[in-house]
């Protein structure tokens, strides 16, 4: 192994998140899919982003699709506000908990503790594994997202080198340290 590449695995190491962060990710999960099955009538909430690719970094936010029955709502701020409301309400007693959107999720911010940020997507069907999410860059329209295939494109440059996901790791790492705004490169689809 080279020099550049033991430093790289070295930092991309030092970067990874913990088996403790992911524990409490858990738990902070099962609690909220229940209370969103129960207020909102969710279908599924599933992992997505970083964690669920491999390529997260101690600095990442924890990325969740809520899959909600139809019929999605024409506004997307209104689909995020009524998310936002609900999950407000679920932590309202506990001081160390802050509540807002971040297009194009409802994030859940623990102040006072190792855990991560959780951003919650809302999320409708549409085909196959296709889902409508609001539109990342703001505003009230719904964008197409495909989890399973940004995953899938993950997985397909880990195969070609599996110094990949270490790689990212590492790009985050600087980007965060360096204060870039890089966020995703994923390709989407945009409908009006």
């Amino acid at each position: 192994m080279s020099a550049s590449d033991s430093l790289m695995w070295t930092v991309a190491r030092t970067f990874t998140p913990s088996k403790d962060a992911r524990s409490l990710v858990s738990v902070q999960r099962g609690s909220i899919e229940g209370w969103l099955k129960t207020r909102l009538s969710l279908v599924s909430l599933f992992e997505s982003g970083s964690w669920s690719h491999g390529t997260a970094t101690t600095i990442s936010d924890v990325d969740y699709f809520a899959w909600l029955p139809a019929p999605r709502p024409h506004s997307a701020k209104a689909a995020l506000e009524k998310m936002r409301w609900e999950l407000d309400f679920w932590y309202r007693d506990n001081s160390n908990v802050s509540v807002s959107v971040n297009h194009p999720a409802v994030r859940v911010r623990f102040r006072a503790s190792d855990m991560p940020d959780i951003e919650i997507v809302p999320a409708y069907w549409s085909s196959g594994d296709d889902y409508f999410i609001p539109d990342p860059a703001g505003g009230d329209g719904w964008i197409k997202s495909n989890p399973p295939a940004h995953k899938e494109y993950v997985d397909r440059a880990q195969k070609r080198d599996d110094r990949a996901k270490s790689l990212v790791r590492l790009m985050k790492g600087w980007a965060f340290m360096n204060q870039v705004p890089i966020r995703s490169l994923y390709p989407v689809s945009y409908t009006h």
